[in-house]
């Protein structure tokens, strides 16, 4: 291991310790790269359509990989592609097969092989807290107590319900605090198909997709026909047919107390990684057990780890557990990388605020923290997701704002992630459908890759929004800030890599810090006001010892013993000489 003191820091800091590859290391660097690069979420309704039918699809985004590539992106997390009844896709119906809107296994396949070859990684939603009431398992055992599934979920009397109360408190990954749910018997006599009932145009592509791949699909139930679900057995009585379903009614939760659930999710993992994909967003990970259980949820983590990393080593696990710290570090050992939900909320509040009071302070803290658990930690860092108000819109449409969050982002250390269409100024709010709209590529009519499949209330042109082709030639668009900030980063061992060191500038509206790796440093002065701030270079340091490596505004400038920082802009400097 090899350590490097700092430059621009006046003293050595305990929090610098960069590991540098050593000879085996080297043989994983590009996976490694691409792991502490930048991360691109999509999701895939919204991106591009490749068959004019107005749906974003598994081909659209491989026709867009030059795009994604040419935007600086080594790993793209794809949102739920599996056969689902809803538009998110967040209740799957079948984890072995693709959903038809998006295309097909060999489509995907083709995605992967020319996303590796571009050197991006895919990594896919696996959603297993829960399935679709239309999956097989559950259709099979859910007026049939005697089914082999039937202790695939999570199941109670009403007496009992009654008891002991149904209520839970909302968090911020599930508004519903209503959990027990009744099993909607159908009317045998209903002429008209029951409401809760798989397409049979989804059937037809999932029972196709299994026959093409029979032989390498774990062993799973047959899925039903509509009439099969319709002719179900209606139960006895309602004793004991109430299912805890705890983010909605159409989702009910796998039991994980029984091995079987423990060994098919396992399975599903399994058969994604010998497929090609490079790791998994692991939804709503601190669920899989009742609250009152988080140790389960830990060993349950670890377990899944160590059966990936038996079929890829290098296996990309990223979770989404949205709490406070000490909630948060235990899961670490099942699962490196986490988002960090609160720097993304420091990140926008500071810039809202035009302050940086406390943020590097306890970015480092979490990493600390994190790291004592799990020193290989990766802090998954982003401003919003798809179950947030979008940054532009959080920023009431202040473009300078936004590229103040997005310079904050791409400089501190830490893996981060790309919301889709985030870096042209997408707006949205709530309800979740308006944060999921079209990607905004053109106003051109006969652009047949727009997708069309929702129409746009927030992301338009009467709102002040401007399509990705106007902002590619423009050099002062929220795209090219993006673009020209993430290849700087991937061009500098100390952006991707590095540790980072405050430096305090006495000044509450600049974020200064040192990021260091090996012999590679540079010192990043963020002016969070919109007030031009010229404060001294530390350490003593000169004009004559640095060079200007990049700034987003052209009136930022060196003098000889300062530097001056426009307001809402950002510079970079890297020594001139070896140190």
């Amino acid at each position: 291991m090899n350590f490097h003191r700092p430059f621009f820091s006046k003293t050595s800091n305990s929090r610098v310790s960069s590991k540098i590859l050593d000879t085996n290391e080297q043989l994983n660097e590009g996976i490694y790269r691409c792991k502490h690069g930048v991360s691109y979420q999509i999701f895939v309704q919204s991106f591009y359509d490749s068959n004019g039918d107005g749906i974003g699809d598994l081909n659209g985004i491989r026709l867009k990989l030059d795009y994604l590539k040419g935007l600086g992106i080594s790993l793209i997390w794809l949102m739920p592609i599996h056969p689902s009844k809803s538009y998110h896709k967040y209740d799957v119906v079948d984890h072995f097969s693709i959903h038809p809107d998006y295309g097909t296994l060999d489509d995907f396949k083709q995605l992967i092989r020319e996303a590796h070859e571009r050197n991006i990684l895919i990594i896919i939603d696996l959603v297993v807290n829960h399935t679709s009431c239309d999956h097989p398992w559950f259709v099979d055992c859910r007026n049939n107590r005697s089914s082999q599934y039937r202790d695939f979920y999570i199941w109670q009397d009403s007496e009992k319900i009654q008891k002991l109360g149904h209520k839970r408190l909302a968090t911020p990954d599930s508004g519903l605090t209503g959990v027990w749910h009744p099993v909607v018997e159908q009317n045998e006599n209903e002429n008209k198909p029951p409401t809760n009932t798989i397409s049979e145009l989804v059937i037809a592509a999932v029972q196709d997709n299994i026959s093409k791949f029979s032989s390498q699909i774990p062993t799973a139930p047959p899925l039903p026909s509509s009439t099969e679900i319709k002719n179900n057995k209606k139960a006895k009585n309602n004793q004991n047919n109430n299912y805890y379903a705890m983010f909605d009614p159409s989702m009910p939760d796998l039991n994980y107390d029984n091995e079987n659930v423990k060994r098919a999710v396992i399975d599903i993992g399994k058969y994604w990684l010998k497929f090609g994909v490079d790791g998994f967003r692991l939804d709503a990970a601190k669920h899989i057990y009742k609250p009152h259980r988080p140790k389960d949820n830990h060993n349950w983590w670890q377990l899944f780890r160590s059966e990936m990393e038996k079929i890829n080593s290098n296996v990309y696990l990223v979770g989404e557990v949205w709490d406070m710290a000490y909630v948060i570090a235990p899961y670490l050992r099942g699962i490196p990388s986490m988002f960090n939900f609160e720097m993304a909320l420091y990140i926008m509040n500071c810039v809202h605020r035009e302050r940086c009071q406390g943020l590097l302070n306890r970015h480092l803290e979490n990493i600390e923290f994190y790291t004592a658990t799990n020193p290989e930690y990766l802090d998954a860092l982003f401003l919003t997701n798809h179950d947030q108000t979008r940054l532009m819109t959080e920023m009431n449409k202040n473009k300078q704002k936004a590229k103040m969050c997005a310079s904050i982002l791409l400089t501190l250390s830490g893996s981060p992630f790309i919301y889709y269409g985030e870096e042209i100024g997408m707006l949205g709010d709530k309800p979740d459908e308006n944060i999921r709209e079209p990607f905004y590529w053109t106003d051109k009519s006969d652009n047949t890759g727009q997708t069309t499949w929702l129409k746009c209330t927030y992301t338009t042109r009467s709102n002040g929004c401007v399509p990705f082709d106007e902002q590619i030639n423009d050099s002062y668009s929220l795209y090219s800030h993006y673009k020209t900030l993430i290849h700087i980063r991937n061009q500098s061992d100390a952006l991707t890599f590095g540790d980072l060191i405050p430096i305090d500038v006495k000044n509450a509206s600049i974020c200064a810090f040192e990021r260091i790796y090996g012999q590679d440093t540079v010192l990043v002065i963020h002016n969070l006001s919109t007030k031009s701030v010229t404060i001294p270079l530390p350490n003593n340091i000169s004009e004559n010892d640095v060079t200007v490596l990049w700034t987003t505004n052209n009136q930022n400038q060196l003098g000889k013993k300062n530097v001056t920082v426009s307001g809402y802009s950002t510079i970079i400097l890297k020594p001139n000489i070896a140190n």
